[in-house]
């Protein structure tokens, strides 16, 4: 065992989750991650004043030029408008001026300086007339300022267009009201035009009271027009600095996360490099010390090594050598408390259980606990497993006082069997009726010591156990896979014995036996006999009989009640229903607690009033 558990220490050296080359590549890779964590958060920060830029040189900038001209042409619209009302009170050359204008709208197109002059130019030499070619430029330079208000606004649609500007509420929100406030200047430049039209056409009127009304109104509107362009100005402004702001504030923090990631990352390095030498040599020391402890004798020296990678597994490669030297007495000690020690013995030391079944002369034991499921229910999880902990020790004791085999503990369940080499061939079932009897004494004293298990003063639930024994032939052997068995026993006697233990249910008993068990323990065992019962997938049907006790130990009201009983069993068999229902409720008398009487009573009265089929021969079906 020893060298198989080191080959597979030594096998899995290949296969460490750690290696020490994995750690010194891990110190490089994470060194690499921080490095490329670097780059990825400086790239999205550098992206971020890369849009910041860009909406400062592409949009900002060109929004403030654009409002510079629409400025540049309202105040030559004023001036030149100025210039017509000092040179004539009329302007009756404007609908010609505008008409040469919007003659000529196609050759100004977007209205750059150049195009701008040149049509300015040519159309004054149109006019000879100062007024005329005052009102030329005015009307020119409306023109010109409603042009570039559209190319604002349309600059400020192809930034909202822009996708991570459509994804930025702040940009959504600021660019939005910059067009809100930009698309009032066309507005004014309208009412402004308009209110030049009325005075153009009063002032052809000889009332100079209106003409004074118009040219205030004119002069109104020409003033909110400026005053309109200039809180798109501020507000543009405004946008602008915080760009450039954040633009800023974005290239200082991107410059100190680099410093920050980079000392963080010369910090780390050595840390994790002075703990990766650490953690190497650290174990190495304590397996040096094992091998001069294992050297002066001591074999009870463990290494603890918990690094992950070769080093651990030599550590435990190293365990296992001195675990070899104790390995038979560490098993005897620790598995005995889960597998019987004679087994463990024959396994270890004479080698007798092979895998090879044998046919044997058994008695085979089951146990539950009466209503356990309800029972949990009442508890709490620790409570169940200190219960069931406790009942275990109470109840596994008379079955090794008594030379039985547990086999396996099953949920609240008790399997166990007596059979050769651990019992003599003809004892093995009055030991396994002893152990049960035990096991039925020791319930008072495990019910008085429930409140302390459970920790519960009031409610305590009540605490029962059915118990079933039979004996017959069984197959026994180690079974199970190459990595795990156990010695146990198989066959149609470890079946019926499970159901003799659940057919207590039908018949209120606690302690059923079958017929092989009752005839082997002989006299030594006072029985009570009940009933011909077929069990759940069995075609033959089975003798039950209730065990009462060790003869010489059971009390005599006890046996007056079972040779009632025994009388009216013989009459329910010959159909004498009225000789039945007499012993059984006589029996009832004896003992209102005797629940076997009720059952046999209650059949009784339903085969009187439905007599049971001609070949019918007492078998009750136990289908549970």
């Amino acid at each position: 065992m020893w060298l198989r558990d080191n080959a597979n220490v030594l096998e899995r050296v290949s296969r460490v989750r750690r290696p020490i080359s994995f750690k010194i590549y891990g110190i490089t890779g994470l060194l690499l991650i921080l490095m490329a964590l670097v780059t990825l958060i400086s790239s999205i920060n550098f992206e971020r004043v890369d849009r910041q830029m860009s909406l400062l040189s592409n949009y900002y900038i060109p929004l403030d030029q654009i409002l510079g001209d629409i400025r540049y042409h309202h105040l030559l619209q004023g001036m030149l408008l100025e210039r017509a009302l000092a040179i004539n009170s009329g302007l009756a050359l404007l609908p010609q001026a505008r008409s040469m204008v919007q003659a000529a709208a196609g050759k100004l197109g977007d209205c750059e300086y150049e195009t701008y002059s040149a049509q300015s130019k040519k159309m004054r030499q149109a006019i000879t007339d100062p007024e005329g070619q005052a009102l030329l430029g005015f009307e020119l330079n409306r023109y010109c300022g409603d042009r570039k208000t559209l190319l604002a606004t349309a600059l400020v649609d192809k930034a909202l267009a822009l996708p991570y500007v459509a994804e930025d509420p702040v940009l959504v929100r600021e660019f939005t009201q910059l067009q809100d406030e930009m698309l009032r200047i066309p507005e004014a430049r309208a009412a402004m035009s308009a209110s030049v039209d009325k005075f153009a056409a009063g002032s052809q009127v000889a009332d100079t009271q209106a003409e004074k009304i118009l040219k205030e109104q004119m002069e109104s509107d020409r003033r909110a027009v400026g005053r309109t362009s200039s809180t798109v100005s501020r507000l543009l402004h405004n946008i602008t600095r915080e760009a450039a702001a954040k633009a800023s504030h974005a290239e200082r923090s991107t410059t100190l996360f680099n410093w920050g990631i980079t000392l963080a990352a010369a910090i780390l390095g050595i840390l994790f490099a002075g703990l990766i030498t650490r953690n190497l040599i650290k174990p190495v020391r304590a397996l040096l010390k094992g091998a001069r402890s294992v050297e002066g004798g001591d074999l009870s020296i463990i290494i603890q090594v918990h690094s992950s990678d070769e080093i651990e597994l030599l550590a435990q490669a190293f365990n296992y050598m001195v675990g070899g030297l104790r390995e038979k007495e560490s098993i005897k000690e620790t598995f005995g408390k889960y597998i019987d020690p004679r087994i463990v013995k024959g396994l270890l030391d004479e080698h007798s259980f092979s895998d090879v079944g044998n046919k044997t002369f058994a008695t085979v034991f089951f146990s539950d606990i009466e209503g356990f499921t309800p029972i949990c229910e009442q508890l709490s999880a620790d409570a169940v497993v200190k219960l069931l902990n406790s009942y275990f020790s109470h109840m596994s004791q008379p079955i090794r006082d008594h030379n039985g085999i547990i086999d396996k503990y099953i949920g609240d369940a008790i399997m166990a069997f007596w059979a050769p080499p651990f019992t003599g061939e003809q004892e093995h079932a009055l030991l396994a009726c002893r152990a049960a009897l035990d096991q039925r004494a020791r319930l008072a004293e495990f019910r008085a010591a429930l409140p302390d298990v459970i920790g519960l003063r009031r409610g305590i639930p009540a605490f029962n156990v059915r118990i079933g024994l039979a004996t017959g032939e069984v197959t026994a052997g180690s079974v199970g896979s190459d990595e795990a068995k156990s010695y146990t026993v198989i066959g149609d006697t470890v079946n019926l014995a499970s159901r003799l233990e659940a057919a207590n249910k039908a018949f209120g008993t606690y302690l059923l036996i079958s017929e092989t068990t009752r005839k082997l323990a002989g006299d030594a065992i006072e029985v009570r006999d009940l009933a011909r019962i077929r069990v759940a997938g069995k075609v033959e049907w089975a003798h039950v009989y209730e065990l009462l006790g060790l003869t010489g130990q059971v009390e005599e009201g006890l046996l007056t009640l079972r040779d009632r009983f025994e009388v009216g069993l013989r009459c329910y068999l010959e159909r004498d229903w009225d000789g039945s229902e007499s012993h059984f409720a006589a029996c009832a008398e004896l003992d209102p607690d005797d629940r076997p009487s009720r059952v046999f009573l209650d059949l009784t009265a339903r085969f009187r009033a439905q007599p049971p089929a001609a070949d019918w021969e007492g078998i009750l079906e136990v289908t549970k």
